[in-house]
This record gives C-alpha cells, sequence and structure tokens, in this order.
C-alpha cells in the first residue's frame, strides 16, 4: 500500500474534465480513484480487480466495466481483464514530475516495475510512451519473444485429388458432429422434462458445488473424494446454501492467492486450495448468521428457558466465540501452509489473544490484504503486522485527523462552536492555541502546523489525554455570551455519536477530565438543539 502520491490540481482544468462530465458523475469519481487508490505506483500500471473499485467507490460492477471502456475511448486509461491490470495513460507523468535524468534514482524503481509486468495488450504502447522518458531497457520483444506471432514457413502444394478427399472427410465430419450436438440437445430436454415433472431437481448439491469450484478454480480433473465431500456437507450441515457456497468460491477467484498465482517456487496444490475455499466460505456466511436454526432448537440445545435468558445469552455468545476461534485457528494454519511454516497450538493462541478484540471479518480482510502486499507479502504475518492494517499506523491517523481539522478550518472556520469525534483533536488543538487561533494560520503556514499537530496527535496515541476542552467556542457564541443571549448550537465534526461522547458534559468549565463523561450525559446531549 502506498503511503504517499501526488494527484495534480489541473487535473480539473482542461478538455478531460469536460469529457469526464459529458460522461456523468460515476465517471469523474472512478477517474480520480484511479489516480488515488492504494494500488496505484510511480508508473501508473498497476493490478486492480474491478470488484476492489466497486467496493471502494461504491458504484456496481456492471457500471465500473461501462466506464472504464467510456475511458479507455478518451484515453484517459486501458484495462486489460485477461490479467487484471489497468494503466492510467498519464498517472507516470504526474507522479514523477515528467522525464526523469539517467542518474535519477527513481528510474530504477520504474525499471523493475516495468519489467514484472505480465503480458498485457497495452504493454507495447506503454515501452513507446515511456522508454526515452524513464530510460526503459527492454522492449516487450525481448522481456517477452513470443510476445507477437511469428509467420511460419508456407506449406507445399499438394495435389488437387487429396485436397478434395481431405474436404469430403471434413465435411462427413461436420455433419456427424451436428448429428451428435442434436442428440445430445434432445436427451437433455428429456432430461429437463422430467425434473420438471418429478418437481425435485435431480443433480447432487455436492456434486454441483464441487462442478463449480472445478471450473472457477482451473482444475478440470480433480477428483471428489472423502475428505472434499466431507468438507461440502458440513457446511450444508450448518445450514449454507447451494447458491451460498458457490458465491463465496466465485470470491475466493477474486484473489491471487486464492488462484494459486503467488510464485514459481510456491504454488498452492489442490487440495490445500479446496481447503482455503472452504474455510473462507464457511468464515463468510459464519459471521454473518452462525445460527441458522429455529430459536426452539437452539433453546434445546442450549438449556434456554425463559427463566434463564442471561445464561443462554452467555452460551451463544460462547459457542460464537468457539466458532470463530475454529474458523481463525483452520486459516492461520493454511497460511502457515502457503509460507512452508508448521504454527504451534500454543502460537495460535498467542495470535487469538492479540487479535481477539477485533472483528473476525477484519481479522480475515487484514490477512487477505498482507498475501497481496508485495513488499511485505514474502514473510508470514505476525499480529502488529495485522493489528496495523486494521488500526493503521501513527502516521496514517494523524493524517486522517489532522485531514477533519482542515476540513473544518475551510468549511467551518472560527466563528461557528465546533465539537470533534476524537477527544486527542481537542487535547492538541487546546495545546497549540485553541481554535480561533488555529483558523487565523495562514495558507503558506498550514504545512508546517499540520506537522507539529500530527507529532502531538502521535505523542497521544498510546496514553490518552488527561483533559480536553468538551468544544471550541466560536466568535458567534462568545459574543452571544458578552451580551446575554443563547448560544448559537455547536458543529459536530465527523461521526455525530463520538462527537457527542466528547461534548458529553453539563459542567461550566472549559476542561474536563476524559472520565467525566457519561451515557446520560450524551442522550441529554442528543435531545438538545445541537446542529
Amino acid at each position: 500500500m502506498r503511503e504517499f502520491c501526488k494527484f495534480s490540481p489541473e487535473f480539473w482544468s482542461g478538455a478531460l474534465v469536460e469529457q469526464l462530465r459529458e460522461i456523468g458523475c460515476n465517471a469523474l469519481l472512478l477517474a480520480v480513484y484511479l489516480q488515488t487508490n492504494r494500488h496505484t505506483n510511480m508508473l501508473g500500471v498497476y493490478y486492480l480487480p474491478l470488484p476492489y473499485a466497486a467496493h471502494d467507490t461504491g458504484i456496481a460492477l456492471d457500471e465500473i466495466k461501462t466506464l472504464i471502456e467510456r475511458l479507455s475511448e478518451i484515453n484517459f486509461c486501458h484495462y486489460d481483464p485477461s490479467h487484471g491490470y489497468i494503466w492510467v495513460v498519464e498517472l507516470g507523468f504526474i507522479q514523477t514530475g515528467g522525464p526523469l535524468k539517467g542518474h535519477d534514482k527513481r528510474v530504477i524503481q520504474l525499471r523493475k516495475i516495468y519489467e514484472a509486468l505480465p503480458r498485457v495488450f497495452f504493454l507495447p504502447e506503454l515501452f513507446e510512451k515511456y522508454k526515452e522518458a524513464y530510460h526503459l531497457m527492454g522492449s516487450p520483444n525481448e522481456l517477452y519473444p513470443s510476445f507477437y506471432p511469428i509467420e511460419g514457413p508456407s506449406m507445399p502444394l499438394r495435389s488437387k485429388k487429396k485436397n478434395k478427399k481431405k474436404e469430403n472427410k471434413k465435411e462427413k465430419n461436420k455433419e456427424k458432429e451436428k448429428e451428435k450436438k442434436k442428440e445430445k440437445k434432445k436427451e437433455k430436454k428429456k432430461e429437463k422434462n422430467n425434473e420438471s415433472d418429478v418437481g425435485v431437481s435431480l443433480a447432487d448439491p455436492i456434486e454441483m458445488i464441487f462442478g463449480h469450484w472445478k471450473k472457477i478454480m482451473n482444475h478440470p480433473n480433480a477428483k471428489l473424494d472423502a475428505k472434499r465431500k466431507r468438507i461440502i456437507q458440513q457446511a450444508l450441515e450448518v445450514g449454507y446454501t447451494q447458491e451460498e457456497l458457490m458465491d463465496a468460491i466465485t470470491g475466493c477467484s477474486f484473489t491471487p492467492y486464492n488462484m494459486g498465482r503467488m510464485s514459481k517456487d510456491n504454488v498452492m496444490m489442490a487440495c490445500t486450495l479446496f481447503c482455503v475455499m472452504a474455510i473462507r466460505s464457511i468464515a463468510l456466511f459464519a459471521i454473518a448468521k452462525p445460527h441458522l436454526k429455529s430459536s426452539a432448537h437452539r433453546r434445546s440445545n442450549y438449556g434456554i428457558t425463559t427463566k434463564r435468558c442471561s445464561l443462554g445469552l452467555m452460551v451463544r455468545r460462547k459457542a460464537v466465540e468457539h466458532h470463530e476461534r475454529e474458523v481463525f485457528s483452520k486459516t492461520l494454519l493454511t497460511v502457515g501452509q502457503i509460507y512452508g511454516k508448521t504454527v504451534p497450538p500454543m502460537v495460535v493462541k498467542l495470535y487469538w489473544q492479540a487479535l481477539v478484540t477485533y472483528p473476525l471479518v477484519e481479522v480475515l480482510g487484514a490477512i487477505e490484504c498482507h498475501l497481496q502486499d508485495t513488499d511485505v507479502g514474502q514473510f508470514m504475518p505476525k499480529p502488529s503486522d495485522l493489528i496495523r492494517i486494521i488500526k493503521g499506523d501513527s502516521q496514517s491517523l494523524g493524517f486522517h485527523a489532522w485531514d477533519k481539522v482542515e476540513t473544518a478550518i475551510r468549511q467551518v472556520g472560527p466563528y461557528q462552536s465546533v465539537a470533534f469525534d476524537d477527544a486527542i483533536i481537542h487535547a492538541v488543538i487546546s495545546e497549540m492555541g485553541g481554535w480561533i487561533k488555529m483558523c487565523e494560520v495562514k495558507e503558506k503556514e498550514l504545512p508546517f502546523v499540520q506537522k507539529e499537530f500530527q507529532t502531538r496527535y502521535g505523542a497521544y496515541r498510546h496514553k490518552g489525554p488527561t483533559s480536553y476542552p468538551r468544544y471550541f467556542i466560536g466568535i458567534q457564541e462568545h459574543q452571544n455570551q458578552i451580551e446575554g443571549h443563547e448560544g448559537t448550537g455547536v458543529k459536530m465534526i465527523g461521526d455525530k455519536e463520538k462527537a457527542l461522547a466528547v461534548l458529553g458534559s453539563k459542567s461550566k468549565e472549559l476542561m474536563l477530565p476524559v472520565e467525566n463523561i457519561a451515557a446520560d450525559v450524551m442522550i441529554s446531549l442528543a435531545q438538545a438543539e445541537v446542529h
């Protein structure tokens, strides 16, 4: 994941923006996303599965495909669906600031990115565009000698009699194949009619699921042995439908490591890959609905009665926790197989204790992101690596906090009272002179103020502030207090419930301990006139 990228202000002027506006607002959003997402690099060519773009932008997957075709028509980007790589045509010059000299250190990194690209169809055009600007060494023919088809030697002429015989044989073979196809169609129609008469599908759901896995995972010769049949049978007995399991298999195919595209020396075997599919499919649906049976059945299993509701809830929580722990253990053992390491039970327990406070869905997502990371993905993830992916590091959290402050400075200003959704932001702004002074900072001084803010924010991240202002009084409310009028209300920045928690105190004092915030105060504030 890149921590920094450039986005040119000139993007919003010129003929390109007009063309994007004519296509639609979603085209403009997608164009900005393709230049700023976490998969980008200096060359502007990177791996991007379209479901990721649909998830990040909120645009439907079908619309993403049509928009990329429209953007390709105006030469904004080109997408290779067979490899999943996209090329934003001008992004390389935006990131590097134009052509580079031969001794520039960035040239080495650009060459590495170029030489690691697969056989995408736009590779020759990319080479011609950047070969002089970035001093690229190998042409597509040198990287892939068989990139372009080579014309073979012409065949010698044969007699007309032999050609006629061959033509006659070909026609006879075609007629036989047509007759076979017609017979197969008739048999299929008969089978469908028989199934419709009975009203029940004669196909075995286990065989249907396994056949779908063979097709999606590209294992046509795989056999349905007892182990694989047991895994599918267990998933069906828990309560997952055939369609849900088939959707989960399709979802696994979107990620390279599930498809075995890790490296030449580390390709997962068919059996191990099937286990990964089963674990992930169970995890995806078990967390959303871990118990699909009726409430009466759950009561009989867990001994829940009307007089013991609290005990029953406790038992259910333990059952859910035990289920999630099993899913996590199987996933971690499979990850160890990918890296060629055995994970002892004690190590699995330590991983679970370090990550138990985070939702299992986020932990599984962090494991997937680590496996796809080209910088550190070659090493087995530690708990700290997964927590860093889930929560973010100090630098990124400080950056997001400053982004809220800068947005409030530009959109709200010093006249209205404000309350942020983070108590650390209140403590840092108070130390730096208060809200009104922060709003009076000149545009040229903002980068220096940002650096100081992020440094102070990082210091508070491990130890929370002991006291902080409930909210920052604006110029209007301050003037109204002097004249004896009521306040104008508080503008909440960020998450409303978290901002109410920071704002929550009835005391008139400006600086309050963190421990004084209570839930009943939050409720009273929510009912007050707070905008």
